[in-house]
């Protein structure tokens, strides 16, 4: 359990806020708690001042000054905060809590949230020194707006963010042709042949084909429409790049379209691709995915002459997502001011799919090296441990793959499913911070499953989390009770030993069990929310705000005009607090659909950042 406690500028102990109970020894209970001596392990208003030693009145009187002067001199007196800093002993963390007065304004009172030190610095002590109170105020009325980066763009009025995001090859299989089908009709599996009047054939003589083995040769009939088609499942306005490889007979060239399988239209023209030499070319071409479009198909087509034949080979399909875009970063310059400042947080859905955008994790970066720090780690990209691994393709899950892992439960034995690298490179980049680890599921249809993270030294285990049971079928769901430090010590830069970060599990119900991970998310958590849907969750095109300056959360932009207290009324976790003069990012998941049982790699949300400048005053 961590403790808390105050201590002068020598280190003596003033006083141990463990030991007490609420309504006792100066604290007062929480507004409408019905249990006033339960143990100190909530969120608690802790009154320092009647009962309490004399020093800690002292420090009493030192916050009613910094309150007195910060309010002479702030813009908007009601809006003063002041900050008691906190410090590990050890020197692995440093935190500020907020100070408060009473309706009289003469009162301090301290708001903590022991649960979340508990999952920050389990097992610490963390002292809060006399030296340290500060008066930040306000220095402006007005809010400023973050201009915010990413892979579309710099700017601020809403930056697009998609849910998840890895480049995806969306192509179901068999690209290249060389996995052949049953037989005429079928002359390749995955692919769907439209022979019409014209002729198909496995193009695998010399010359016929680009990659492998084996080719698409398609001979035109009197018609023309001879053509192979596949379908993929795509996001609306989505652009997709595709790539092929194509040939001619020497005189004859083949055509190829895009067509919207939702809405059985074409998308765009039918292309002739101009390539009428009997020698390979590469051809590339993007189409967008229209809206309410959820599946398209690559066509791949016949000459425009009779009897004329193409061959193509090696095609790729790759939403433009641009890399991993569940993120924002702000400039070192972009936040100004002397003190870190608490952040209003405005999400509006503009996915076009009719689910809702439902619970929301919010993690923010400024401690770690936010351009280096490794956030996903994906489940195809795993070593296998006590089950076995294998890289499966599926177009809705990140990078086109996810881990696909076997295991035979016996017993009450853990089984190590999957298992990344932590480089040295990535250590150092990751600082020592901690992170909320949340996984991606493609498969996980068991009400009995377990899962524990753990770090490895070598194959020895230096540190595990407590088990969790995962929840049925429900894809985005975090699988460590508490943040996880990585690595899990302090250390000099270039010199961390190199780790890895595993994930075991273990079920009651003795059996074969297979399971299938999309990625593992490493959310940073040196400021974090979420924000956790009442009911259906968050409409297309509503918008809800996490606001820390005035600490309010709500929805609106609703069918109806007004606010609507559609989320959890204080998120899990704290403000977002913005870091002046720090490189920072702010890190976003959600999971959609009424229930939040889904998560959609390609869901796009615009994300707006605001702040107060906020300066210090001395006391």
């Amino acid at each position: 359990m961590t403790e808390l406690r105050f201590v002068d500028e020598a280190g003596n102990v003033l006083a141990d806020l463990d030991t007490a109970t609420e309504g006792t020894s100066g604290f007062a209970p929480r507004a409408g708690s019905a249990d006033t001596n339960a143990p100190v392990t909530d969120t608690l208003d802790v009154v320092l001042a009647g009962g309490t030693a004399a020093a800690i009145r002292a420090v009493i009187e030192d916050v009613e000054q910094a309150l007195a002067l910060a309010a002479r001199r702030a813009k908007n007196p009601a809006s003063v905060r002041v900050y008691l800093e906190w410090q590990i002993p050890d020197g692995t963390g440093v935190f500020a809590t907020e100070i408060m007065p009473d309706a009289n304004g003469e009162t301090g009172r301290m708001i903590y949230d022991k649960r979340q030190l508990n999952d920050m610095w389990p097992g610490k002590v963390i002292e809060a020194s006399l030296a340290f109170v500060h008066a930040p105020h306000w220095d402006k009325n007005a809010d400023t707006e973050c201009s915010l980066t990413n892979a579309y763009g710099t700017g601020t009025g809403g930056r697009q963010i998609v849910n998840h995001n890895d480049t995806v090859a969306a192509l179901g299989a068999n690209p290249g042709f060389e996995t052949l089908g049953g037989g005429d009709p079928d002359f390749w599996a995955s692919w769907t042949e439209v022979v019409s009047d014209g002729v198909l054939a496995d193009g695998s003589g010399a010359g016929e084909f680009h990659g492998g083995a084996h080719a698409a040769k398609i001979t035109a009939g009197p018609t023309m429409d001879t053509i192979v088609t596949q379908a993929f499942v795509v996001v609306p306005g989505l652009v997709y790049t595709v790539t092929f490889w194509t040939r001619g007979d020497a005189v004859h060239s083949g055509r190829y379209f895009f067509w919207d399988v939702t809405h059985a239209a074409l998308i765009g023209v039918v292309v002739d691709t101009l390539i009428t030499a009997a020698v390979y070319a590469q051809i590339t071409a993007t189409f967008t995915a229209p809206a309410a479009c959820v599946s398209a198909s690559v066509n791949l087509m016949c000459p425009a002459v009779n009897a004329g034949i193409a061959y193509f080979d090696d095609v790729t399909i790759t939403p433009n997502y641009g890399g991993h875009n569940n993120w924002v970063e702000i400039a070192a310059v972009g936040v100004t001011g002397d003190q870190p400042t608490p952040a209003r947080i405005e999400l509006t859905n503009t996915d076009a799919s009719a689910d809702q955008t439902h619970d929301i994790w919010i993690g923010h970066n400024v401690a770690s090296t936010p351009a280096t720090a490794p956030q996903i780690f994906e489940g195809e990209d795993a070593a296998s441990g006590g089950g076995v691994n294998t890289p499966t393709i599926e177009a809705t899950c990140s990078a086109g793959y996810y881990g696909s892992c076997v295991f035979t439960q016996v017993g009450v034995n853990e089984y190590q499913l999957y298992e990344w690298d932590l480089t040295t490179a990535n250590l150092d980049a990751l600082r020592s911070g901690y992170f909320r680890l949340l996984a991606r599921w493609f498969s996980q249809p068991y009400t009995d499953l377990y899962i524990r993270p753990a770090i490895l030294f070598a194959t020895s285990i230096i540190w595990q989390g407590d088990q969790l049971l995962l929840s049925q079928n429900v894809t985005l769901q975090e699988i460590a009770v508490r943040p996880v430090q990585l690595p899990p010590w302090p250390r000099t830069p270039g010199t961390a030993y190199p780790l890895h970060l595993a994930l075991y599990a273990q079920r009651t119900t003795a059996a074969l069990s297979t399971v299938g991970l999309d990625f593992v998310a490493a959310l940073p958590t040196d400021s974090w929310l979420r924000l956790v849907a009442r009911g259906a969750g968050l409409p297309a095109n509503a918008r809800i705000v996490a606001d820390g300056i005035l600490g309010l959360t709500y929805e609106d932009g609703l069918a109806v005009a007004g606010q609507y207290e559609g989320y959890t009324p204080y998120p899990y976790g704290a403000s977002i607090m913005l870091w002046p003069g720090a490189l920072q990012r702010i890190y976003v998941l959600v999971s959609d659909t009424s229930t939040g049982a889904g998560s959609a790699i390609g869901r796009t949300s615009s994300l707006i950042v605001k702040y107060r400048e906020r300066r210090r005053v001395p006391v």
